[in-house]
């Protein structure tokens, strides 16, 4: 496969300047992001990515929208993740990307992050 394709965005790019592009592996992404009361949506309990059947139909649509945009290379938008209100990682856009990227077994994908958060995003993925 080729390198994948990525592209910002819309809310990036509208405030470029308060973003920062940091690369990282999908598994510490999912993992620090389990925390989250969303992860549900795309992990099971164990915080491995759901099986197809288990998953919601607009999920499920969005997650193999994202495995076929990788296997064509068509382009995927470049996850943004933040800090939820709980103190945790919070993947605010580009879940299924991240879980796709997981099971393609892509071994770093870019994320955005807002340059404020970044030392603390850096920090909590260290601690899980």
């Amino acid at each position: 496969m080729d390198d994948p394709i990525f592209y910002d965005h819309e809310i990036v790019q509208r405030a470029p300047s308060d973003y920062i592009e940091i690369k990282l592996k999908p598994d510490a992404v999912l993992k620090a992001w389990s925390l989250s009361m969303f992860a549900h949506e795309i992990l099971n309990q164990n915080g491995d990515v759901k099986k197809e059947t288990e998953m919601s139909a607009i999920t499920l649509d969005k997650y193999l929208n994202a495995i076929e945009s990788f296997k064509k290379n068509e382009g995927n938008i470049k996850p943004i993740i933040g800090i939820g209100i709980m103190d945790n990682i919070e993947i605010g856009v580009g879940r299924e990307i991240v879980a796709a990227a997981k099971i393609i077994l892509l071994d770093k994908i870019p994320i955005h992050v807002r340059k404020a958060q970044e030392k603390e995003i850096r920090e909590l993925l260290l601690s899980v």
